[in-house]
């Protein structure tokens, strides 16, 4: 799904399952603003939940391509970080 909303490009991308099968991410492109719901909790490590058919390697495979500095990543709980972190986190 695309959109603009004052002058952003959004844009919400259907993942290789992560922490389930619903996994999605948002890119706000003019402010390198990155959501990814459940993958990036931002308070410890996600709980994979292999019920719903989530799958570690697509979880390293959604936040691999994220990690450089310029992008901010928005995680579900806690502070906003940068790819760095997110290189980090993932690896």
């Amino acid at each position: 799904m695309a959109f603009d909303l004052n002058g952003e490009a959004i844009h919400i991308v259907h993942q290789t399952p992560g922490y389930s099968n619903a996994d999605a991410l948002t890119h706000f492109h003019v402010a390198n603003v990155l959501y990814f719901g459940e993958v990036f909790p931002g308070d410890g490590y996600p709980i994979i939940d292999f019920a719903q058919g989530g799958k570690l390697d697509g979880f390293l495979k959604t936040l691999g391509g994220w990690t450089d500095a310029k992008f901010h990543i928005v995680p579900a709980r806690g502070e906003v970080t940068n790819g760095t972190a997110l290189k980090t986190f993932a690896t």
